[in-house]
Parts: structure tokens; C-alpha cells; sequence
């Protein structure tokens, strides 16, 4: 239990990196393409006020 309070910074560093690396990797597959540049232009869409 020491080691985890010592070095907490670290331990929450590392997953905080591997949940960023893991969800870069997601959206960068080939079978995610179409649809997350669909969301793209999301943005860009007309306004229907």
C-alpha cells in the first residue's frame, strides 16, 4: 500500500498514457475512417433555427 501513495503521480501518469495511446490507436484503424470523418462535418452542417 506504500508504494501505491508513493508513487501515485507515476501510476496515474502511465494509465492516463495508455488510455490516450489506446484511443489514438481506435481511431486511427482503417474500419473507423468513414465514420469518424462523417462526425467531422458535424461542425459544418446547417444550422435549422
Amino acid at each position: 500500500m506504500n508504494f501505491i501513495v508513493t508513487h501515485s503521480g507515476l501510476i496515474v501518469s502511465v494509465l492516463f498514457f495508455t488510455m490516450f495511446s489506446i484511443i489514438a490507436l481506435w481511431s486511427y484503424l482503417p474500419r473507423n475512417k468513414q465514420r469518424l470523418q462523417s462526425y467531422a462535418h458535424i461542425p459544418l452542417g446547417d444550422d435549422h433555427d
